[in-house]
């Protein structure tokens, strides 16, 4: 089964709240996926749980959220994560998460260890 083309990685708050109320779902629910994704490293909807069941099942349906391949993962002794993920071609256009111009698709995530610092070069939720 092929994943959606809409990844969670191509939207900024506003765009993925334009993508909830296309659906006729409300806009606030775009900063609690954020939240989710960057805050707290969470990609499978199903563990969404401020998220409706209906709302978990659609994103999972229509929104693909781990699809890269992870290059290089390395953890720090304060516990600090940073992973190189590869995601492939996107095709064209523009969107976040995407790589030089050289069309290399690749982000470095850095997960905050205990001071709880988040660095991701991606819009604040």
């Amino acid at each position: 089964m092929r994943a959606p083309d809409d990844h969670i990685f191509h939207h900024t708050p506003e765009t993925l709240g334009a993508w909830f109320t296309r659906r006729g779902l409300p806009v606030f629910r775009a900063k609690q996926v954020l939240e989710w994704v960057y805050r707290k490293g969470v990609v499978d909807p199903a563990a969404m749980s401020n998220l409706s069941k209906r709302d978990r099942e659609m994103l999972a349906a229509e929104m693909t959220f781990l699809s890269g391949d992870t290059l290089a993962h390395q953890v720090a002794s304060d516990g600090t994560r940073k992973l190189l993920v590869e995601w492939g071609d996107w095709g064209t256009g523009g969107g976040a998460g995407r790589g030089d111009e050289g069309g290399e698709g690749h982000s470095l995530r850095v997960l905050g260890g205990s001071r709880g610092r988040t660095r991701t070069g991606r819009p604040s939720v």
